[in-house]
Order: structure tokens, then C-alpha cells, then sequence
């Protein structure tokens, strides 16, 4: 059997179920050449089909080139026995032992750092026209308010925040694995996730850095270059505090959110917004950051503040 014809096999699109199926019998007989000997009658009884139909599928993969047909003689030279060649893209396959390998890798951290999957709370829907008059109560939970925050501050929550928030034109030289490996490597090498993810933060909304060409970097470029350091906020020292001079206006709601959603959450979509305590309305400044504080929980938040969210057209 071989795993890498399996997993190619199950990959493909636009087959039918009767040459898939054909397919997937043949990757389990293949050897580690991707070569199979197998006899149309084993393939009619396995499947259920006929005779007739079978070879039509076989004809037609070989058509489509997903398998290629060669014949060897026999060892004792009296008869040619055909040989089937799976033709399976191994670079997909890379891919997807990759990507699995990388998740077993996370589970097991998550497991390590003891913190358990972090549940999708229900929101509290208020009738229109009601007044919210019960006040925020903080997460009671304090197992489940640190693992949240452990998770955020982890290289694949810093990552997705930063490509979330990058301009399209920079994403389209980069990937989000490319992004993910430059901040692994940061984060390897001493950095803090807050400020690097404050540092891209302000360098993706700060058009003037991005030179005379009006395009941004690339993320990974922008990371690996340790370009991060030059637009990371001064930290506070007069609270003697890390958090960056350009937070949250108010400390009460800003809290909350870490507890909830993660500091680079709140870094990417909180703090560039502007808060008039008067009238209690959060300007996001765009629709993509007013999309994000319209997210159930995050609404659930500030609805215990009494607090909304501008219209951005």
C-alpha cells in the first residue's frame, strides 16, 4: 500500500465514483513506486461493476493522465503482464503530511501547556429597543481566560492576526505559511508576540512607510527583515507597563477583550479605533475592523458596557 497514492487519490476532484473508487483499489495494492499489477477481474469484484465498465473507467484515467499503462514480461517469458502507473503529484501530498504533521505538533503543545480547546459561548440577544442594564461580569474562569490568551500569543495566533490585517497588495507575494514560519522564527529568537504583531499592525496601516512605490512588503519579508522593531510602539514606562502607548482609549473594555479574544486580537482590531466615552460609540475607521467588533462575543462584550460601533461605509 502506499500512502502517498492514497492521500493523492483522495485529493482529486471531477472523478466519479466509480473511477475514484477504482483509484483508491489501486493505490492500496501500489508498491512505493506507485506501480500496481492488478487484474481487471479483482477490480470487478471489489467494485461491483462490469467487466466492460471497469475497463471503460481504466481507459478513460488513463486518458485524463492519472494513470499510465506499460507492460513487462513475464520472469519466466511467457506472457506480458500490464502495469499500471499512478501518476500522484507528490508535491500535494508534501502538503497535506506537512500540514498533518504541523497539527499533531499543535495538539500536543496544547497538551503540554495543559490548556483545553477553548468552547464558542452563545451570546445574549437583547430584543431591539431593550436596555442593557446588567453590567460586564469578567470571566470567572481564569483556567480558560490564560489558555485563551496562550493560544493568541502563540506563532499561528500572531500569524493569522497579521495576515488578516495585511494589505492585499503585500499578500499577494506571500502565504500564510511563509507568514507563520517568519513569526515562529522571531518568536524562536527572543521577540515578544505583542510587539511584534504591533509592529506589523502599524506598519499596515501607515501608507507613508511604505515608501515612494505605495506598496507594502511583503509580510514574511517585513517580518524577517525585523522590520517589526523599527514600527513597534514605544511601550509605556511611566505605568511601567508593556502595553503600547497606542492602546484602547478605555482600560475597562480593552481587558475585557484580551480575557476574551487574545492580546494580538485586540492589538489588530481594538486599538487603532477611536472611543468617544460621552457618547459611548467605537469609530472603527474601517469595515474590515467594524466587521470584527460585530462579532458575537465581541458585541456580547460591549453591550455589558453599554457601548456600539459606528456605521462604516
Amino acid at each position: 500500500m502506499s500512502e502517498g497514492a492514497l492521500i493523492w487519490v483522495d485529493g482529486l476532484t471531477g472523478l466519479d465514483v466509480t473511477s475514484k473508487f477504482i483509484l483508491n483499489r489501486m493505490a492500496s495494492f501500489a508498491d512505493i513506486d506507485d506501480c500496481v499489477w492488478v487484474r481487471v477481474a479483482d477490480l470487478v469484484q471489489q467494485t461491483g461493476a462490469s467487466e466492460r465498465t471497469v475497463q471503460y473507467r481504466l481507459r478513460n484515467l488513463e486518458k485524463a493522465g492519472h494513470i499510465k499503462r506499460t507492460e513487462r514480461l513475464h520472469r519466466i517469458g511467457t506472457r506480458v503482464i500490464p502495469i499500471y502507473e499512478l501518476q500522484v503529484d507528490h508535491v500535494v501530498v508534501a502538503d497535506v503530511l506537512r500540514d498533518r504533521k504541523d497539527r499533531r505538533n499543535r495538539e500536543a503543545e496544547t497538551r503540554a501547556m495543559g490548556a483545553r480547546p477553548a468552547p464558542i459561548a452563545d451570546a445574549v440577544c437583547t430584543p431591539m429597543g431593550a436596555t442593557v442594564c446588567t453590567p460586564y461580569e469578567p470571566i470567572r474562569d481564569s483556567e480558560l481566560a490564560d489558555a485563551n490568551s496562550t493560544r493568541a500569543r502563540a506563532p499561528e495566533g500572531v500569524a493569522e492576526a497579521i495576515w488578516e490585517g495585511w494589505p492585499a497588495a503585500g499578500r499577494a507575494a506571500s502565504s500564510r505559511r511563509l507568514v507563520e514560519r517568519a513569526v515562529r522564527d522571531e518568536l524562536a529568537a527572543g521577540a515578544d508576540p505583542d510587539r511584534v504583531l504591533a509592529g506589523a499592525t502599524a506598519y499596515a496601516a501607515d501608507r507613508k512607510a511604505w515608501g515612494s512605490s505605495g506598496r507594502p512588503l511583503s509580510p514574511h519579508k517585513f517580518l524577517t527583515d525585523g522590520c517589526w522593531e523599527t514600527h513597534a510602539p514605544v511601550a509605556s514606562a511611566a505605568k511601567g507597563s508593556a502595553r503600547a502607548r497606542t492602546g484602547f482609549a478605555c482600560d475597562q473594555i480593552r481587558d475585557a477583550l484580551v480575557a476574551v479574544k487574545g492580546a494580538p486580537w485586540v492589538i489588530s482590531w481594538l486599538d487603532p479605533c477611536s472611543f468617544d466615552a460621552a457618547s459611548g460609540v467605537i469609530d472603527p475607521g474601517s469595515s474590515t475592523r467594524a466587521a470584527r467588533l460585530r462579532e458575537r462575543d465581541v458585541l456580547a462584550i460591549l453591550s455589558g458596557f453599554q457601548v456600539q460601533v459606528r456605521e462604516c461605509g
